[in-house]
């Protein structure tokens, strides 16, 4: 349960006070006697309905979850104050006397008060006027305490509560009023404005000059004075009432408007202290401008793009932010967005640039979008500073630039280098095997060896460079790319590897190949390679290679399928490398570099080639060729620098 701490703290001194009247009378002192000395006294009865009061506000202070409790403690006080008014006979019992009228009416009041308490809206008003009846009540009591009752003839029904009765009674129905949310008296009293401390003075003053009336009808008990002190009391008091009643009112719409002015000025302010913190929350400058072109709003990054506070942004015009040579041109163009105004990139395909409050200049992007709100229009200006992007684009382009410099001229020297090394290699592979064939007799075992070792490295130097100078003509040669017929073209790769295929015993199978668009002269080296692979890698099975394909968005997907040793997956992308061999020399002949051409050729072709293998089972080579004209016409210009 929370609670405030003056009003618990308060209610806590009523139990106590309560407690101990209730101790007095079981102990027979005299201790009211001693407080309230010409006053009746608080009987045993009010003590136990005031404390139940107590303690029912106790457990109905805002935030409890006890309302329920205070409810049943309500009904309770109340239907004891019913007996006492209905004059129903209590037990001979002096704990038991019955309170006064005007006590078990306060009573009754309280704890009517406590069952309205947190109901429905449609019952808070019964809540108010109950406790604001049982407060008068205490109030008119205190009066009879103050004044003769003889003057002031109307007090004489109060004139028997007890001033510890009276206190507690307007405080409990004080607290009543002021610690429930929904009373407008509470609301006053604890408001901070200015409504709330002008009601607050005003009811100080009320209660003074209800003292010092009080005083002077006591200090004048004359016969002669008392008819016209009760007409002036009276009168004083429907005066001051219909004021402070009227005050209330007043203050109270005071108030309500200030609430309403103090809502709705915090809400703006935190409307737009969200709207600053989103729009510096994006990580672009972003401005916000009317349609006559003045900044209303800036992000924080804005002003750091542009060299400015956001402060100082708004009210400038948006031509500010642009070159001087252009600016004309640009209100041009805003003249006409304005007309018909949508969210679109500004100065589409032009080089945009703005300027700093130190006049330089920068390229940048801007994003444009309506915006209306409060029935104005508005843009959305989001701008981009590409320095960064454009310096990197430079960057990134001149590298391109000198790696295909490099290449080509890597390549150029390859093939120069290959050719020129030929003819010295021809001369000795020849020589080398006129030594073999003419002086073998002269040699001896050992030198011999050596001689053929000689020839055999020949040879395959012979082999990387034709090799080598086909990888570079597969890479740099121009390709004349025509339909081909996939068929007619593998029966042409089948006919020239026939005498490795009797050799090996091995059969090719193709299943309804399409037309694809390539290099007849590079496709035929890819095919051949692949099937010269499949041979060679080979199991102790008769080889048997199928090929299959289908056409899909554009692209023939082509699969090469033999039954051969197959490939472990960690060299799927090793084999495709140049010089990269997966068995030595001695076990299976070749370079190292077939597959290596199959890979330039397929990207020449603008398509892929990978492989899917199981070990001991054999391997798949997946292909995938341009089937016609507009599909590599797509590749080259996907490919083409922007």
């Amino acid at each position: 349960m929370t609670t405030r701490p003056l009003p618990m703290l308060l209610l806590l001194g009523c139990i106590a006070l309560m407690l101990c009247v209730q101790l007095d009378w079981l102990t027979g002192g005299k201790l009211q006697a001693l407080i309230a000395i010409g006053n009746a006294s608080t009987k045993f009865s009010t003590a136990t309905m005031l404390e139940f009061a107590a303690i029912g506000l106790l457990l109905s202070q805002p935030g409890s979850r006890h309302a329920h409790l205070a409810r049943m403690v309500g009904a309770v006080v109340s239907a004891i104050a019913i007996t006492y008014l209905v004059r129903i006979a209590p037990p001979a019992s002096t704990l038991l006397q019955a309170p006064s009228p005007a006590t078990s009416a306060m009573c009754l009041l309280l704890g009517i008060n406590l069952v309205l308490r947190d109901e429905a809206d449609r019952v808070w008003t019964g809540a108010a006027l109950t406790a604001g009846l049982a407060a008068l009540i205490a109030i008119s009591g205190m009066f009879a305490w103050l004044t003769d009752p003889r003057m002031i003839p109307q007090l004489g029904p109060f004139a028997s509560m007890g001033i510890v009765t009276v206190v507690i009674g307007l405080l409990l129905g004080t607290i009543a009023l002021v610690s429930d949310p929904r009373i407008p008296l509470g609301l006053l009293l604890r408001d901070t404005g200015k409504a709330g401390k002008l009601f607050r003075r005003a009811l100080v003053i009320l209660l003074l000059l209800i003292a010092v009336l009080a005083t002077l009808t006591r200090a004048r008990p004359t016969a002669d004075t008392s008819t016209l002190l009760t007409y002036v009391f009276v009168d004083f008091a429907l005066v001051v009432g219909a004021g402070i009643a009227g005050l209330a009112l007043l203050v109270q719409h005071l108030s309500r408007a200030e609430h309403a002015t103090t809502i709705a000025r915090n809400a703006r302010e935190a409307s737009e202290a969200f709207a600053d913190r989103v729009l510096s929350a994006v990580p672009n400058a972003i401005l916000v401008v009317s349609l006559d072109g003045v900044i209303v709003r800036a992000n924080s990054h804005a002003g750091k793009l542009f060299n400015y506070s956001p402060a100082e942004m708004v009210g400038l015009s948006v031509d500010t932010l642009l070159p001087v040579e252009v600016r004309d041109r640009h209100r041009q163009y805003r003249a006409e967005y304005s007309l018909q105004p949508t969210a679109r990139e500004m100065g589409k395909g032009r080089l945009l640039r703005a300027l700093r409050a130190d006049g330089t200049t920068f390229p940048v992007e801007v994003g444009l979008n309506p915006l209306s709100a409060a029935d104005i229009d508005y843009i959305v200006v989001s701008i981009i500073d590409l320095t960064e992007r454009m310096t990197y684009e430079t960057q990134l382009k001149e590298h391109a630039e000198a790696l295909e410099r490099s290449n080509t001229e890597l390549e150029r020297f390859a093939f120069v280098a290959s050719h020129d090394l030929k003819e010295p290699l021809r001369a000795v592979e020849g020589f080398s095997i006129l030594l073999r064939d003419e002086y073998a007799r002269t040699l001896d075992a050992k030198g011999g060896q050596w001689l053929n070792q000689v020839v055999t490295g020949a040879q395959r130097m012979r082999s990387l460079i034709d090799d080598l100078l086909l990888l570079s003509r597969v890479r740099t040669q121009e390709v004349r790319m025509e339909q081909v017929d996939l068929e007619k073209l593998l029966e042409e790769v089948i006919a020239d590897c026939s005498a490795s295929l009797q050799e090996t015993g091995a059969t090719v199978s193709c299943l309804a190949l399409p037309e694809v668009y390539g290099d007849p002269g590079l496709l035929q080296r890819l095919f051949g390679n692949l099937l010269s692979n499949a041979i060679k890698y080979r199991s102790e099975r008769p080889p048997h290679i199928e090929i299959s394909a289908k056409r899909v968005d554009g692209f023939c997907h082509i699969d090469v399928a033999d039954n051969g040793i197959g490939i472990d997956e960690k060299y799927y992308e090793t084999i495709f490398e140049v010089f990269k061999r997966l068995h030595g020399r001695g076990k299976i002949e070749g370079t190292g570099m077939g597959l290596a051409i199959c890979r330039s050729i397929v990207k020449r072709h603008g398509g892929h080639i990978r492989v899917s293998s199981v070990s001991g089972e054999g391997s798949t080579f997946q292909l995938t060729l341009p089937a016609d004209a507009a599909a590599f016409t797509n590749y080259k210009i996907a490919q083409e620098p922007l």
